[in-house]
């Protein structure tokens, strides 16, 4: 597969951001706050506003950190019609393999909170289930198939989607320790 361009790549974050920073978010606390209304839920109280914020704080980051990592050093982007090049080891991914969708999650679970809709947090709950469905089903095979026994390593050896912090060290390839 050829290398995208810097301006394909560019146009397919843009399409991304679009999709998933602004209409997702947008759907889920109008469809929330709708369903709350219809289904005589309350809204929820102050402490979750703050929750909300320090999720959106901590997610947002970590998305657009893995977007920027797969742009820079996969020479790709989140969208499949421009996939990444590299298989990316370093960065938030080495910490889970899904760090995008983890902290997107993270922010969109914040928005439902700050919103106060339940039903948003519930709307964000069938969204992550079908994503990682996604993930599993297609996205992991197609990146098995693209980059053989080193994504089955890494697969092997980095968590799926809540990212290890702390933990066992790994060596790297030139036998140093590294977290």
């Amino acid at each position: 597969m050829a290398e995208a361009g810097i301006l394909e790549r560019s146009l397919s974050i843009s399409l991304g951001a679009l999709i998933f920073a602004l209409l997702l978010p947008y759907m889920i606390v109008v469809g929330g706050l709708h369903l709350d209304r219809s289904l005589g839920f309350p809204q929820l109280g102050v402490m979750w506003m703050l929750l909300g914020a320090l999720l959106v704080a901590l997610g947002l980051p970590l998305a657009a950190w893995s977007v920027y990592i797969q742009h820079s050093l996969g020479k790709g982007t989140p969208v499949p019609m421009v996939p990444t090049q590299r298989l990316i080891v370093t960065g938030p991914y080495r910490y889970c393999r899904n760090p995008m969708a983890f902290g997107t999650f993270l922010a969109y679970y914040g928005i439902s909170m700050l919103f106060r809709t339940v039903s948003g947090i519930f709307i964000t709950s069938l969204l992550l289930l079908i994503v990682i469905a996604y993930i599993k089903l297609v996205e992991e095979r197609e990146l098995a198939e693209r980059f053989g026994a080193e994504y089955l390593e890494y697969k092997e050896r980095t968590p799926f989607f809540i990212p290890r912090i702390w933990g066992r060290e790994e060596k790297n390839d030139l036998g140093k320790d590294r977290m």
